[in-house]
């Protein structure tokens, strides 16, 4: 009986210390990734607002507290998470627009770091830009409802288990690879809000970058501001069988003006692709703070000069709808100055503009006959042709009819002083009856192929 009982006993011994060699074995291995918890900090890239200008943002590396962030192995927060890979498969693009046909889910994010004094080093290039992008979306939804009176709950109400999902470098696949689309090449310099869907997909890296693009808080802004005018204009969420006859050119380049400015409330900065791209005409077209082209003199083709000067490019400008958003976000900025809401004043000027574009779309839907139409060619059937200046012009009656009286008479100068003959008597004297309207130089009935 004796020896049975040291035998077991022996046998129980075995077994306890085999367990604990075991255990000590995997602690010898565990990596931080076990030894960290809430409340995270993390050494990220950053928008350093003390040291950035209008015209010149600066980034740094540093710790900052991510304090919406619960799990690390996760990147989810309250209102955004953030998925890794997948495969977008492009049917149109615009750059800043895409409509996906099919997006195969990406995975958890694999977060590479080891700890030094408690917070989180990043071991490699993308666990730096994924904590990075969490940040920025951190302090995106944070300043929310301060910047522009939207609620976070009520913008991501409509998104799939009421969160935004960000898709950080999926592989993206043209549907029309064969043919003439050229989203594959525009994807690979880009971030993009894919509207109806919620969701922002960062696409892969590129060499030509400095500050990259996913880490860039003007750009990451910007395209929040695309979630704005989805929120305003088309009321939180986009219908293609509703809207579709907004799926035009025009209104595509006021839903990029108001994200530029959206952008620019967040930063204080104008010049929202300098930071990440050094050729200049590619990014000076679109800070509206420096370009001093209109909506009439950006038509002329002919340009003397060399594009590397600088002050010839600040008047020229080729880059399709993206400048009719530069000239909506300058008419915006010089306005809510005019105005007085200069500095941090400039939130509440967002919020009225918003106001009014909540009620624009159903001013605008009654005037889709003056603006559009439909022509039957030889090859390709029934074909939509649109009405630019017309488009513009009933847009902004739209937006003005609806604004905040005391703001009126500053937007209407601002808009005439950018756009020209699009604003004119017929359709702006009754909201803007103290401006004097600029000698049409532009047929109203033309229709303009390049925008």
């Amino acid at each position: 009986m004796v020896s049975n009982i040291s035998t077991d006993a022996l046998r129980i011994s075995k077994i306890v210390i085999c367990c604990f060699l075991f255990l000590w074995t995997l602690c010898l291995s565990c990596s931080d990734q076990d030894k960290v918890s809430p409340p995270y900090k993390a050494y990220v890239m950053y928008l350093d607002k003390s040291k950035s200008t209008l015209g010149t943002p600066y980034y740094s590396l540093g710790s900052k507290e991510l304090t919406d962030l619960k799990d690390i192995s996760k990147l989810d927060g309250t209102y955004f998470s953030i998925r890794e890979g997948g495969t977008l498969e492009v049917d149109t693009s615009g750059g800043a627009f895409i409509s996906a046909e099919k997006f195969e889910k990406g995975s958890t994010p694999n977060i590479r770091y080891k700890l030094k004094d408690g917070v989180i080093i990043p071991k490699d290039y993308s666990s730096l830009i994924m904590l990075s992008v969490f940040y920025q979306f951190q302090e995106i939804f944070g300043h929310l409802e301060e910047y522009t009176g939207v609620i976070p709950r009520d913008i991501v109400s409509t998104a799939d288990n009421a969160r935004m999902s960000i898709w950080y470098e999926p592989v993206v696949t043209d549907k029309h690879e064969n043919e003439s689309s050229s989203s594959s090449e525009i994807a690979k310099l880009n971030a993009a809000y894919l509207q109806g869907n919620k969701q922002f997909v960062l696409f892969q890296r590129s060499s030509l970058e400095r500050v990259p693009i996913s880490a860039n808080l003007s750009v990451l802004a910007h395209e929040f501001g695309h979630a704005l005018f989805e929120y305003s204009f088309y009321g939180n969420k986009y219908n293609h069988d509703r809207d579709e006859v907004f799926e035009i050119d025009p209104i595509f380049g006021m839903n990029e003006g108001l994200a530029d400015y959206v952008s620019f409330i967040y930063t204080g900065v104008s010049n929202i692709l300098g930071s990440s791209f050094l050729f200049a005409e590619d990014y000076m077209q679109r800070d509206f703070a420096q370009t001093t082209f209109t909506y009439d003199s950006m038509k002329i083709k002919a340009i003397k000069g060399s594009k590397d000067d600088t002050e010839l490019l600040k008047n020229y400008c080729n880059g399709g709808y993206y400048c009719l958003g530069t000239l909506f976000a300058r008419s915006l900025w010089e306005a809510s100055k005019t105005s007085g809401y200069d500095g941090e004043k400039r939130y509440e000027y967002l919020k009225k503009v918003l106001s009014s574009l909540t009620k624009a779309r159903d001013v605008l839907t009654p005037m889709v006959s003056e603006f559009t139409d439909r022509i039957e060619t030889e090859n390709s059937g029934t074909q939509k042709i649109v009405n630019t200046p017309k488009v513009l012009s009933l847009f902004l009656y739209a937006l003005l009819v609806n604004l905040d009286e005391s703001l009126k008479e500053n937007l209407c100068s601002s808009l005439v002083k950018n756009f020209g003959s699009v604003m004119n008597k017929a359709d702006h004297s009754g909201v803007c009856p103290h401006v004097t309207f600029s000698v049409n130089r532009v047929n109203l009935y033309d229709v303009y192929e390049d925008f």
